[in-house]
């Protein structure tokens, strides 16, 4: 009995060690996960080439315009909304960010949800989803979407309430894609030889790709645990070789950011300025790639800013306008006489530069003064309120 029982004990031992060995292989993070670039993953990294997008205005008998005055033209972000429907997916972790969120972008979106633990009076706010591990929040959400808004689902963001998100550059982004088919895009990350796309830079997919999970039972809502939630939908989707796309546009600049619209021109400028191609005109963020000027996420300042940047971004994303061109069908405006002192005048209301000193900088120095001011810019906001 005695033997029998040390053999069990062995048996039990071996087991339990091959467990631990094959969880520690699953869990433990890869140090060689800083190898992923662009160059060595191209295939995931599609873009939106302006050529092949006027191509596919060609097809639906438009063409691009500037400067028109007919009536019978359209903005170009109007009619990508009638082909390209967008659900914003917002998850609340405080509900002055929520106001925030919904004062600004969401109403932008075709649909939107917000998931959260409370709810509130002034914001609809589903907390039937809601759990302390990140994974069931997410999953749960994913799920009450796909079971109750099947019908008003196309192309889904999921985003948390501390992001600033331009629906409008997403649509052109997704314009080419074949929305039939799964998909998964974003910032991409990876961690223990998984590639995902990260919540905090904002998830894109589709109906498609929720109704893959939702049949073969690959949103284990269940699980309860501490990794992060984007993580996990990742390797799920890997289990169904979906694997993220970046989304980068026609320049291979990117469009999902994690800092600040300010941050991208000074902070980041200013301490590595190496980080800046005046010759291609573009900035680079902190893993090489250049943003965007389609940029569809980046981060709204932290609530204890005192400026309200939402507020200056959506009035000069949606209200903001130049002097128009033209006042007939047929006949065009003159633009306005362009003056350096004018703008000199402008920027030496903020440093205590003359405007002789300023019209006498080099483009360098001039980009440079622009960059030291970005910061202070946003006080405007008490004007255009």
């Amino acid at each position: 009995m005695s033997l029998l029982l040390q053999i069990f004990k062995i048996f039990v031992f071996s087991l339990g060690a091959t467990c631990g060995i094959i969880l520690a292989w699953w869990y433990i993070p890869n140090y060689t996960d800083h190898k992923y670039s662009i160059q060595s993953h191209p295939h995931f990294h599609p873009v939106t080439d302006s050529k092949y997008f006027n191509h596919w205005l060609a097809e639906h008998g438009l063409s691009r315009e500037k400067n028109t005055c007919s009536k019978t033209t359209s903005l170009e972000s109007d009619y990508l909304k009638q082909h390209i429907k967008i659900t914003c997916v917002i998850f609340i972790s405080n509900i002055k960010s929520a106001y925030r969120v919904y004062s600004s972008w969401v109403e932008k979106c075709d649909n939107f949800y917000f998931f959260g633990p409370n709810g509130d009076p002034f914001i609809p706010i589903i907390t039937t989803t809601h759990s302390k591990y990140p994974w069931q929040r997410l999953c749960k959400s994913l799920e009450y979407l796909i079971l109750n808004e099947r019908t008003h689902l196309h192309w889904i963001i999921l985003v948390t309430d501390d992001k600033f998100v331009i629906p409008e550059n997403l649509r052109y982004s997704l314009v080419l894609i074949n929305s039939t088919k799964p998909f998964y895009g974003g910032r991409i990350k990876s961690h223990i030889n998984i590639l995902y796309s990260q919540l905090n830079s904002g998830i894109v997919i589709n109906v498609a790709t929720l109704e893959l999970l939702l049949q073969t039972n690959s949103l284990p809502c269940y699980l309860q645990n501490f990794y992060d939630a984007d993580y996990v939908l990742g390797r799920q989707l890997v289990f169904h070789s979906v694997y993220p796309k970046s989304l980068l546009d026609e320049n291979k600049c990117n469009r999902f950011h994690s800092i600040s619209f300010t941050q991208m021109f000074s902070s980041y400028v200013r301490s590595r300025p190496d980080n800046y191609d005046l010759a291609a005109g573009h900035l680079r963020d902190k893993d090489g790639l250049c943003f965007s000027n389609t940029s569809v996420t980046f981060d709204m300042p932290d609530l204890t800013s005192k400026e309200m940047f939402e507020t200056v971004y959506e009035y000069m994303l949606y209200h903001f306008r130049r002097t128009p061109l033209c006042y007939s069908a047929s006949q065009y405006l003159s633009p306005p006489p362009y003056s350096e002192k004018i703008w000199a005048e402008s920027i030496s209301m903020y440093t205590n530069k003359s405007d002789e000193n300023i019209l006498a900088m080099t483009k360098e120095q001039y980009y440079k003064l622009w960059t030291n001011l970005t910061l202070e810019l946003p006080q405007s906001r008490e004007i255009i309120t």
